[in-house]
Order: structure tokens, then C-alpha cells, then sequence
């Protein structure tokens, strides 16, 4: 369970970071990703007040879901 200090961040930051747009994830070999067949190379369009934040849930959605 993520901790109440990590929650509270990801909402002080909702509105800061409501209108990012996340690029579409490239398909890779899962053997040199982590086990994961997809990635995001970049996130030129998210703001840097919001970089760590998206990049932390993708890591997260990177571990439970692989693309069809």
C-alpha cells in the first residue's frame, strides 16, 4: 500500500498535471525491458512539476499490464 505522504503528493499535484499528454507506449523485446513488453521513451509534453509523478505511475502500470 503506498503511504499517505505519496498519495497526498500525487494530489496536491491533479490539477498541475490534469492536461499532460503521455505518448503511446512502443512495443519492445520484454527479454531486454524488465520482463516488459512496452515502454515510453519520453514524456516531452508532461510538465517538469509532474515528470517524477508520471513517470512513477508508469513504472507501476509497467509491472501489471502488458501490451495485447
Amino acid at each position: 500500500m503506498k503511504s499517505c505522504a505519496a498519495c497526498r503528493k500525487i494530489a496536491d499535484l491533479a490539477d498541475a498535471c490534469r492536461n499532460c499528454d503521455i505518448p503511446l507506449p512502443l512495443h519492445v523485446d520484454p527479454v531486454t525491458n524488465n520482463g516488459c513488453n512496452w515502454r515510453i521513451e519520453a514524456f516531452p509534453d508532461v510538465t517538469p512539476a509532474c515528470q517524477s509523478t508520471v513517470k512513477a505511475i508508469t513504472a507501476e502500470m509497467m509491472r501489471e499490464y502488458d501490451l495485447p
